[in-house]
């Protein structure tokens, strides 16, 4: 696929005289450009669009974590179990061979992030995890390995979230390094709500590793006999979304809730974030979960959504092309199709703007690219770079 051939949905620019016919955002109209229905978004005050939307690659499988190899370089994972390179001047689509054992690919399962070893340049080495499956039942499981050309090597499983049980859900799962180097990991409840109370099990928590899945020694439960060293925080219920803040560390964790109730949380260091007994989402029939909203000793999200928008990929944007947006927070948005824009001010959200709803896609992840430009994956098979006009 050569870049010329890219379809750009989002290349839209308004004369002065189409500017003072459309004094607003919610007066103007959608546009019809080759026969699609496409979306005019603006910035509250202005009166033409602000950026847009190209897609790099499509008819792809569902890219569910992606990285910058190098500023030409992007690489992705496939649910299906298959890892995949992008020349982003060119189009060139390269497959990556690896081979992950025992992947179990049914319902939310399948081959879920990845993440470049912090000195990546040098060592080559990939954090990668899936759903594994050990005779009928599944987990979460991180593996790290080398990259040599268009293949994966030496393969190694580093942590086996326990514990195994035959479902198709809640498998989480983000990876992000911190400055010092030790690796975060979320693993989902796997539907075994009460697990995400439990400490001797890895399920509904973020987990702390260093680069080889061992537990650091200042991990929060390191000295508790019966609690699983590798735990940071817990009371999670699936984790899709995880970012660590560059310059001040700080540690943003972002999961699904049940009916309503999806949460953005500020992490520290051996919280409880109280799934399933505090929650502001309903179970999927309709009744009551847990105890209420709050609870002495756990903690408030920063932010949740009731209805849920099934968040999944979380950026705080940090880059120069979209001045406006520096400080952002950016989720994906499955359930309800958007890429959400969050605008925090001392922990609340002063804004919040829902970009590219009218294209009903399924936004998996968003990340920032090496030269300050957005990408998003989608469910449907694509991934789009979004820049500004």
């Amino acid at each position: 696929m050569k870049k010329s051939c890219c379809l750009i949905l989002f290349a839209l620019f308004l004369s002065p005289a189409q500017a003072d016919k459309k004094t607003s955002a919610r007066s103007s109209k959608p546009v019809i450009e080759n026969e699609k229905k496409l979306e005019l978004l603006f910035e509250e005050k202005k009166t033409k669009p602000y950026f847009k939307a190209e897609i790099l690659a499509k008819k792809l499988g569902a890219p569910w974590g992606m990285a910058f190899l190098n500023e030409r370089e992007l690489i992705w994972t496939e649910r299906k179990g298959l890892v995949k390179k992008i020349d982003i001047l060119t189009g060139q689509i390269t497959v990556i061979k690896a081979l992950f054992k025992n992947l179990y690919h049914k319902g939310q399962g399948g081959l879920l992030d990845l993440a470049l070893h912090p000195k990546f340049k040098k060592n080559k080495r990939i954090y990668f995890t899936y759903s594994f499956s050990k005779g009928k039942k599944q987990t979460t499981v991180l593996v790290r390995g080398q990259l040599k050309g268009n293949q994966i090597i030496n393969l190694k499983k580093l942590r086996t979230a326990k514990d195994f049980y035959n479902s198709g859900i809640h498998f989480g799962s983000r990876l992000a390094f911190d400055k010092k180097g030790f690796l975060f990991m979320t693993v989902g409840d796997r539907g075994q709500k009460k697990s995400a109370q439990n400490l001797s099990s890895h399920l509904g928590k973020l987990l702390r590793l260093d680069e080889n899945g061992k537990a650091p020694p200042d991990n929060p439960f390191i000295k508790h006999k019966k609690a699983k060293a590798e735990i940071y925080s817990y009371g999670h219920r699936n984790p899709q979304g995880l970012f660590i803040h560059p310059e001040t560390g700080q540690i943003y964790l972002q999961e699904h809730g049940p009916r309503g109730g999806d949460e953005i949380n500020l992490i520290e260091k051996g919280k409880n974030y109280g799934w399933p007994i505090i929650t502001y989402g309903r179970a999927y029939i309709g009744f009551k979960i847990g105890e209420g909203t709050h609870k002495k000793g756990m903690e408030q999200p920063i932010k949740h959504w009731t209805p849920s928008i099934a968040p999944s990929g979380l950026l705080i944007y940090s880059g120069k092309k979209f001045t406006d947006w520096k400080g952002d927070f950016f989720s994906g948005a499955l359930a309800l199709t958007h890429l959400n824009r969050l605008k925090f001010r001392e922990r609340q959200v002063i804004k919040e703007e829902r970009l590219l709803s009218s294209l009903r896609l399924r936004f998996r992840d968003v990340i920032e690219g090496p030269k300050g430009f957005i990408w998003a994956s989608v469910d449907q098979g694509m991934i789009l770079k979004i820049s500004p006009l």
